[in-house]
């Protein structure tokens, strides 16, 4: 039989215990999910056909539509029901008018290195595919770059990295700066 002074010391720690498992802090959206697929650096300067800094962030911002798109029609919950379409749905209409000028640079992107920007696209759009089945944070990386995209702190899109970077993986490389 536990006395009444004992009880009310182990009702103060279980108390305690419980207080301490639940967390207060709040969800931070922040760029740190992103990572890079493969080497994407080419070992030449500009002219060499790599992308400078403004194709990078161009391809970039294409290759984060594609994962996003990929991740929203693939991240599905219990009921089969998918899971970032709200928040997708919300990043297309916030960012529509950059992608139709991303789509015009690409174009050109694409142009300047023989390639078809459609047969780019799809190649990037199969990348996210493949990523989606090698990278089991990839539904996560995914909703955190929409969280991101979608914060207060983030005014275009070119501030929101890919989930995964993989300009090298559809043969594009990006300058390294000559030193």
């Amino acid at each position: 039989m536990v006395t009444i002074e004992l009880a009310r010391p182990l009702a103060i720690v279980a108390a305690l215990a419980m207080a301490a498992c639940q967390t207060t802090a709040s969800y931070e959206p922040s760029p740190n999910y992103a990572t890079v697929a493969a080497q994407t650096q080419a070992n030449t300067g500009p002219g060499a056909g790599c992308l400078d800094e403004a194709e990078h962030n161009a391809v970039r911002a294409r290759i984060l539509q594609n994962s996003l798109a990929t991740a929203t029609l693939s991240c599905l919950d219990a009921q089969r029901k998918r899971l970032l379409e709200v928040k997708y749905n919300q990043f297309v209409q916030r960012y529509n008018s950059e992608y139709a000028e991303n789509a015009r640079t690409v174009r050109q992107i694409a142009a300047r290195r023989g390639r078809n920007f459609d047969v780019l696209n799809t190649d990037m759009a199969n990348q996210a595919a493949a990523q989606m089945s090698a990278d089991r944070q990839f539904c996560d990386r995914a909703s955190r770059a929409l969280d991101w995209a979608l914060s207060q702190k983030v005014t275009s899109v070119s501030q929101v990295p890919p989930p995964v970077d993989y300009t090298g993986m559809v043969g594009l490389r990006v300058c390294k700066a000559k030193a």
